[in-house]
Parts: structure tokens; sequence; C-alpha cells
């Protein structure tokens, strides 16, 4: 582990996002329980978005990650310059295998353009952003900042919430005394969490309001629709449940069928997604649902996230190359291939966005039909770079970076937010 995986800020949606990229698992390496443990890990996650135990991760994990011509300025469709070693989508791909990727220093530059998002006022010391999430619509930004830290992190960090409205620029400090956010949507809902204890809550109308509990259990929101539905988890004893909040009765919560699933995610429609039987899964939270294909005998993954007729999420190879990122077409079943990257947001036309170690760095990605491309840092010289979330019309990123290479500390890190 390079001290990137060590990084303070990563999403509830990516338990497996750490790890290096470059070797296959290791004989008999059992993945289904290296998703249990990651699991229990992320669920104690600081709730700005910090990682409390990436290393953790990493000894359950074991392997790494396997996990557009733009018509407004985005990312151009050519192939990966000639000393990148990624292979075309138009480019045939033998069933089961991937496109390889050397070294994403390598790839050429997407036409993007980035900002910086200013520490908003009223939140004192707390100047690092953490974690930030966008509506699909790309109206509202919900972010988490916590106060500059060292490495590794080995406890909860207090923090707070902010709303930005990206449209007018004003700025909201969430009125809770310490958390961070986990989702927001069209109408600037925000949810998050509190406290280690990860004590949900939403923001509606200017107000605050606790989540309710689940057989006693508080719920983690993981994600929130454009009605206001929400899911998340909650831990009874040691079992993990899927449950949902919808809008239209907040004070009750209902456990997510077919029993054992673990949920990532809720579109508009209130299809749900995540894995079931540790398998790529997508259902009506009621029972009913489907497994995806991942084109490898040994058929484990899980969807993260669904925009229009595309879904995102990860799944095993068959060459033995490890875990790679699954990018499913929903209308027609087909998988479009990536190199072994993390890959979590994608958008209607099947944009997708992530980031990756590269030696001592960490660089973000956005990717279109196969190929990738590096987004720019908006810095002179090269710093870490975590991509957190993309609207649905994938003209829009945020994420953050380092403000310095240092890694001895006090470590801080400011928002950013692309426009492509």
């Amino acid at each position: 582990m390079t001290n990137n995986d060590d990084r303070a800020a990563v999403d509830l949606m990516r338990p497996l996002r750490d790890v290096d990229p470059t070797d296959g698992p290791p004989p008999r390496y059992d993945v289904s329980s290296a998703m249990r443990q990651a699991d229990t890990i992320r669920h104690r996650r600081m709730a700005v978005g910090a990682f409390v135990a990436v290393a953790a991760v990493a000894l359950a994990v074991g392997v790494p990650l396997g996990l557009r011509s733009h018509p407004h300025g985005g990312p151009t469709a050519t192939a990966a310059s000639p000393s990148a070693s990624v292979r075309p989508s138009s480019s045939p791909t033998p069933k089961g295998q991937r496109p390889t990727l050397t070294s994403a220093a390598d790839l050429p530059l997407a036409n993007c353009t980035v900002d910086t998002l200013p520490v908003p006022a009223g939140v004192g010391a707390y100047t690092a952003w953490v974690g930030g999430y966008v509506d699909p619509t790309g109206r509202y930004l919900a972010g988490s900042l916590i106060k500059p830290f060292t490495l590794p992190l080995s406890d909860y960090k207090p923090g707070k919430a902010v709303l930005v409205d990206l449209q007018t620029g004003h700025v909201t400090l969430i009125p809770i005394a310490d958390g961070g956010a986990s989702g927001v949507n069209a109408s600037g809902t925000v949810i998050g969490t509190t406290g280690p204890n990860y004590i949900g809550w939403v923001y509606r109308n200017g107000h605050v309001s606790p989540l309710p509990k689940f057989k006693g259990s508080p719920i983690a929101p993981s994600a929130i629709n454009a009605n206001g539905d929400i899911v998340g988890h909650a831990t009874v004893g040691n079992t993990d449940t899927s449950v949902i909040v919808r809008a239209n009765q907040p004070g009750i919560v209902k456990e997510l069928l077919p029993k054992g699933i673990y949920v990532d995610t809720i579109t508009d429609n209130g299809t749900i997604a995540g894995r079931y039987h540790d398998k790529p899964w997508i259902g009506d939270g009621k029972g009913d649902g489907r497994t995806l294909p991942t084109d490898a005998t040994d058929p484990r993954g899980e969807v993260y996230k669904i925009t229009g007729d595309y879904a995102v999420g990860w799944g095993l190879n068959d060459h033995g190359q490890g875990l790679f990122p699954m990018v499913w077409n929903l209308a027609n079943g087909v998988l479009t291939p990536y190199p072994m990257v993390p890959l979590w947001q994608v958008a209607t036309d099947g944009t997708v966005v992530g980031d990756v170690s590269d030696g001592d760095n960490r660089v973000g990605l956005i990717g279109h039909n196969g190929v990738l491309q590096r987004l720019p840092t908006g810095a002179a010289s090269d710093l870490q770079v975590v991509v957190d979330d993309m609207t649905a019309d994938g003209h829009t990123v945020v994420g953050k970076r380092r403000t310095s290479a240092t890694v001895s500390g006090p470590i801080s890190e400011v928002g950013l937010i692309w426009h492509c």
C-alpha cells in the first residue's frame, strides 16, 4: 500500500476502491469474505466521508479493485495516447478479457475545466473538503469538511456539512453540531450522519430531522432519489440490513427485499441496486429483481449506481486478472470493457468517472465507450485527486484535491468541480 492508499476521503459506496490495481487475486482468495469485512469497516467510516480504516480494508481485500466525444465540450472520443497502454473500445476484446492500463498519468487530458470550491463562512477550523455529492441536475452540492488531518486516521473526526446552490452560489451551513453529508437530490434535500455511531438525518426545507430507527438501531443513509425516498443500512446485532424510508411515510422504516440484499442506491422510479448473494442485483425492493451478468464463470460483484439505462459496479474476471469495473447497458445487456480501475458513477450516456492510484499519486478519471481520460487537477503540480460524484448528463463532476504533496500532515483538501 502506498501513502495514497492512506488518504482520508472515501465514499460509502466504495468498499474496495483503495486497493492497488496491479495484481489478480491470490489462489483460494475469498472475495465474499473480503466484501463482508469491507462493508463492516465502511459502515464504521466517519460520517463526513473520511475513511477510518483504509489499511484494514486492504488487509481484508488483499487484491486490487478490478474493480466521449461530448457534444458540449466534454472529453474527446479519441483513444489514449500511444504511450498509454490502453486498448480502445473499438478494438475487439476477447470475451472475459479487459483492456490494460500501464500508467494513468499517460492518459490524454480530458477537455474539462476545473474550479475550486471556497471554504464556506461559519465552519471555523473545518477547512478540509473530504466528501461531495451533486444532485443529478447539477443544481445542488452537499459537502463535508473536517479539520486538517494527519495519517493514518485512527478515530472519528468531527465534521461540518454544507449545502451549496451552484446556480446562485448561496452556501448553507446545515444546522447539525457534527457530521457530514451522504447525498442530495434536485430539491436540495440532504441526507447525512452525525457522530461516531452514524445516526442518520435528513435536511429538508431548512430543518434537520433525525431518521427513524430500525429495530432500535440508527440508520446510516446511503442514497436519496428525486421523490425524497431514502435508502440506507441499519446494523442490528451483527446483521447489516438494507432499509428504506419513503418520503410519504417519513416516520416508517421498512426492510428492503429480498432479505439479505445489500443496497447501494435507488433510482427516481424506485429501482434499488447493490448485491444479493454477492452478485450484482437490481430490483424493486419488494423481492422481485435480477442478477446482472459479469461475463465471468464466478458471477460475484456489485452495482454502485444506476442512471438512465446504465449501471456501474464491479465484478470478477475469468482470466485471473482480479476485479474489474462493470458498466452495464440495461437496455441491451451489453457490457462496456474498461481497464482495471475503480469507477463508481455513471451518466445517462454511459460516461463514467472514478480515480486510481498511479505510483505515488492518485489520478481522476473520466471515460466513455471503454476509453479513459484523466481529469485536470487545476494545480501547477500533480497532486492527489479523488472523484466523488457526477450529474446525470455527465457535464459536472465533483471531488477534491490535496493542497500539497505532504503526507506528514497536517493534510488538507480543497473541493473541486469539473465542467465537461
